[in-house]
């Protein structure tokens, strides 16, 4: 008897592809392996029972314990079998999944403001120049912007100090200024009684002449796909005597996780003339602790390169306002989508209103924020304009319909509006005359 026939007498023998094997469990290991064979063996053995096969990659395993291997070390099956569940965001602020932060980035991307909309809100799309230098000028008498001037008449209330000692010195125009009765004709508000023919300029921020535009892609590869940004700021002793505004604190959050990127102090090199803490939240006491513990950088450029570890040119930038806050880290961006802009334009109708972060905050989503008097907390802020825009992606019918009754109100204020400007028009008109 030959090899072959005795081979196939004993079972040894693929019928299928016409093959000895040199015993049954060769022949068992040809038909489990061959490709040929899968799904057709009429008499599966237990290593391919539907329980030992990986429904993933239809490969099949000896045992359930080899499967359960397969799945848990898998590389290419982590993300399938085991999704990794959201990571949670400080202070309980929304977690985006991640099957829906593609498409909301995407949406991001169209929300983005045009150059012309952010230059007429006050961001730097270009490095200065020397002319928008110059036009950055303020009045150290009444205030006004040398770019926004609406008449070569500069008109005041006289600081008290000053007036005291027979200077005509100008108070400004600041929330302070305004709400106290003037030393001179004891009147409350802007309008005021001192006419001079000429403005007293002083010199500009001298940030602007330091701004820079955001990294290149190339350059930074742990740059975000997008990021919000809050600045609180102080008043730090600048050109002529005068108070410009510096950062005191720096918050960065990544949009679509929500991961704190950076929370940090801020050092002027300038002296603090003006803390104001109930605003900026933070007072001498406790930056001097934060300086302790060593949460402080040096300087407006050391958060600007900080905050550069995070952002490149494609980085949509958020925030609310956030013209204030790039000007004071003397970034040029031009991806941004702020959550002021975006209410104001769902709204419409030339409406030249920004509602505050707080009522955003407490109207779209039942949270408040900024209570107290301690002032702002800069990482509160930077979460809640995060949740407005997110808010405002998510939700276009209802933005609409919060956009709808303020559009009403805002036809009406804006007639009344139009009405003080004309009565104001008409008294500048009749005082240059006297």
């Amino acid at each position: 008897m030959s090899i072959g026939k005795e081979s196939t007498d004993q079972g040894h023998f693929c019928q299928p592809c016409q093959r000895n094997f040199p015993h049954a469990q060769a022949l068992r290991m040809h038909r489990e392996m061959s490709k040929e064979h899968r799904g057709t063996n009429s008499s599966p053995s237990k290593s391919t029972n539907p329980e030992s096969r990986c429904e993933l990659c239809n490969k099949s395993f000896k045992s359930q314990n080899a499967l359960d291997d397969h799945i848990r070390d898998s590389v290419s099956h982590k993300t399938t079998s085991n999704p990794a569940p959201l990571p949670k965001v400080w202070g309980n602020w929304s977690a985006i999944p991640f099957a829906e932060r593609d498409s909301l980035l995407t949406t991001l991307r169209v929300e983005c403001h045009s150059t012309e909309s952010l230059s007429q809100q006050g961001f730097w799309t270009q490095i200065p120049s020397e002319k928008d230098l110059d036009m950055k000028k303020k009045c150290k008498n009444c205030g006004e912007m040398k770019k926004k001037l609406r008449s070569s008449t500069c008109r005041f209330h006289p600081a008290k100090k000053a007036f005291e000692k027979g200077i005509m010195q100008g108070r400004g125009t600041n929330a302070a200024a305004r709400k106290a009765p003037c030393v001179k004709c004891n009147q409350i508000g802007n309008y005021g009684c001192i006419a001079l023919t000429t403005h007293d300029f002083a010199l500009a921020d001298p940030k602007l002449a330091h701004m820079k535009p955001s990294p290149s892609p190339k350059s930074n590869r742990n740059a975000r796909k997008a990021v919000v940004l809050d600045c609180e700021m102080v008043g730090v002793l600048g050109p002529n005597n005068g108070q410009v505004s510096e950062a005191i604190r720096v918050s960065a959050v990544d949009f679509l996780s929500g991961e704190i990127l950076i929370d940090t102090y801020v050092e002027p090199a300038e002296r603090i003339i003006a803390w104001r803490s109930q605003y900026s939240g933070v007072t001498p006491a406790l930056f001097k602790d934060m300086k302790r513990r060593g949460r402080t950088v040096r300087g407006w450029r050391a958060a600007r390169e900080l905050a550069w570890k995070y952002i490149d040119q494609d980085t949509v930038l958020m925030g609310h306002a956030l013209h204030n806050d790039l000007a004071v880290l003397g970034i040029v961006h031009g991806n941004v989508v702020d959550s002021a802009i975006l209410t104001r334009d769902a709204v419409g109708c030339g409406c030249r209103r920004s509602w505050a972060l707080r009522t955003l905050t407490s109207e779209f989503l039942g949270r408040e924020i900024q209570t107290g008097s301690s002032g702002h907390d800069c990482l509160e802020d930077t979460f809640a304009a995060r949740e407005v825009v997110l808010w405002c992606l998510r939700n276009e019918d209802r933005l609409e319909e919060w956009a709808s009754c303020h559009r009403e109100e805002w036809s009406i204020v804006d007639g009344l509006d139009e009405l003080d400007l004309n009565k104001e028009s008409n008294e500048v008109d009749t005082q240059d005359f006297l």
